[in-house]
């Protein structure tokens, strides 16, 4: 066989070698390395075809997409909660609450994101803070859960100043939510435990709420007291209750 031909061959294996679903035989293998040495190449290049060559994970999964806009939006953990009141309008320059001192103590902060108040809804997010956090949503739960203590002080300093009140203190208080799915179950959770007449609008938990609810009513019926009432000020104390301490170099 001429050597170009040969060499042809080479490109036409290699080339074939590049395909996802190309699978070397002990049969190719033998006879690219024979191609090689015919050809004078060095033991560098043929080991380049030895058993041993790692390959590329490839995944053809049709799921592939779906868990990778998931593990995004778990990253990012966008949330949003808004309230349907003519007392609270939409704003196009936000007010941010950053994390607070505990206690006046500036080396003990609360263990939220910063919010952004647009006046009729809280937003909020990992932001930049992603690249640390990763996938980890505690302080994300907790952000939440300040969230709707900002919403429960607004809306009570709102009928302490002659807004319309109903049964339970605050009347009927209509809230929508857009975001991660997770950070959509967290608000529900803290919602529904709180004493007065707060509805989700437009977020149905679908069968996770149903089985929430089914699990409270069994730990209601053997007396456990969870989850605590809402609203609740745990971000004030970080993880498992204690106080949240600034790393200093």
């Amino acid at each position: 066989m001429p050597k170009k031909n040969k060499e042809e061959e080479l490109i036409k294996k290699t080339t074939d070698e590049s395909s996802p679903s190309h699978e070397d035989s002990p049969e190719e293998i033998a006879a690219a390395k024979a191609l090689l040495e015919e050809l004078g190449q060095s033991d560098e290049i043929a080991e380049w075809f030895s058993e041993e060559k790692p390959k590329a994970p490839v995944s053809h999964h049709p799921l592939e997409p779906i868990k990778g806009m998931v593990f995004l939006k778990q990253t990012l953990a966008y949330i949003e909660i808004r309230i349907e009141d003519e007392a609270f309008v939409l704003k196009e320059e936000p007010m941010i609450f950053a994390p607070q001192a505990v206690d006046g103590n500036p080396e003990e902060m609360e263990f939220v994101y910063p919010i952004y108040d647009f006046g009729d809804r809280l937003i909020a997010s990992k932001g930049t803070e992603s690249l640390f956090s990763g996938q980890s949503m505690i302080k994300m739960f907790y952000t939440i859960d300040k969230m709707i203590s900002i919403w429960y002080e607004k809306i009570k300093q709102k009928e302490e100043s002659g807004g319309k009140k109903g049964k339970g203190g605050t009347g009927e208080v209509k809230v929508y939510l857009d975001g991660f799915e997770l950070c959509l179950r967290k608000a529900f959770e803290v919602i529904i435990n709180l004493a007065d007449n707060w509805i989700v609008m437009n977020y149905d938990p679908g069968e996770w709420g149903n089985r929430y609810l089914e699990i409270l009513q069994k730990l209601n019926e053997k007396g456990y007291s969870y989850p605590p009432p809402a609203p609740r000020d745990y971000y004030r104390y970080g993880v498992h209750g204690k106080k949240t301490k600034i790393s200093t170099p």
